[in-house]
Order: C-alpha cells, then structure tokens, then sequence
C-alpha cells in the first residue's frame, strides 16, 4: 500500500516539473527601444547581436497595467499614460506568453 501511495506522489511531482518546463518553454522576454504607442500597438526596435535592428510591434490595451522603473524607484502605470511622453529610445521589456503579454517594464534599475 505504501508503494502504490509513494508511486503515485512520484508521478504526480514528475508530472507538475514537466508541465511546468513546458510552461517555461512557451514564455518569452523581449526587450528592446521603444519607438512609438499608437492605437493600441506597442512598437519595440530590437537588436541581438551580429543581426540589424527590427521593429517588433504587440497589442496592448490602454488600460493593461505597466511597471515604470526610474533608478531606484518603480510605480505602475496604464499603457496610455505610461506611454504618452514616454521618449523614443527609452528601454521596454515585454514578457509574453505564446500571444499573451503578462508584463511590461519601461526603463531600468541603476546599476
């Protein structure tokens, strides 16, 4: 009875670790400069290295909520006004997964 009890508990760990890897695998992080906020899309210039720079754009709705981050400080923000005098240039990070945005983060901690 104890070894059916414990091989069961095994399978169900083994099981939540590989669902969660799987959930792991299907997350994205995409930073980036931003470029501009206009009816509802997020534009992102992008570089990796050895590669030129490409516009990334995503769907945001006004009202989905943004972690602004200035030195030492950080505050949330809706995307309408997180982005309306927000500067070309200004660091964004976006966390997605699959088509779905979770997070975005405008500017950077001091080092």
């Amino acid at each position: 009875m104890l070894r059916k009890v414990l091989g069961v508990a095994i399978l169900f760990v083994v099981a939540g670790v590989v669902s969660a890897e799987a959930v792991k695998a299907d997350a994205t992080k995409q930073g980036g400069q931003f470029k501009e906020y206009k009816e509802g899309k997020l534009t992102i210039t992008t570089k990796k290295k050895g590669e030129d720079a490409k516009d990334v754009t995503f769907k945001v709705a006004e009202d989905f909520k943004v972690k602004i981050i200035d030195g030492d400080t950080t505050k949330d923000s809706v995307a309408k006004d997180a982005f309306k005098d927000l500067k070309a240039g200004t660091r964004v990070v976006v966390m997605s997964e699959g088509e779905k945005i979770t997070e975005i983060t405008v500017g950077k901690k001091k080092p």
